[in-house]
């Protein structure tokens, strides 16, 4: 993905994801951040969308992630989830 039009996609085929708050796409490092509700959506949700628009997508594997995906902020509502993986 080189274009900001091909980010802007992505972005919004993610958003339409049941359980999405937000989704911010880099064009320039291939990497998404989705901020979900695990209780609404898994990570597997998230890669079939974007694989679904012929991107494709792989769970992270940084440390700090939990095992689904989704990275807890400390102080942050446990409902919520930032998921950054690149595609």
């Amino acid at each position: 993905m080189t274009c900001a039009s091909c980010a802007a996609r992505v972005e919004k085929e993610l958003a339409k994801v049941p359980g999405v708050d937000s989704a911010t796409v880099n064009s320039a490092t291939e990497v998404a951040t989705v901020h979900y509700r695990p209780a609404q959506t898994k990570p597997g949700n998230l890669t079939a969308a974007v694989e679904g628009i012929g991107y494709s997508a792989r769970l992270p594997q940084a440390a700090g992630h939990t095992h689904d995906g989704g990275h807890r902020h400390g102080d942050d509502d446990p409902a919520i989830r930032d998921w950054t993986w690149p595609y």
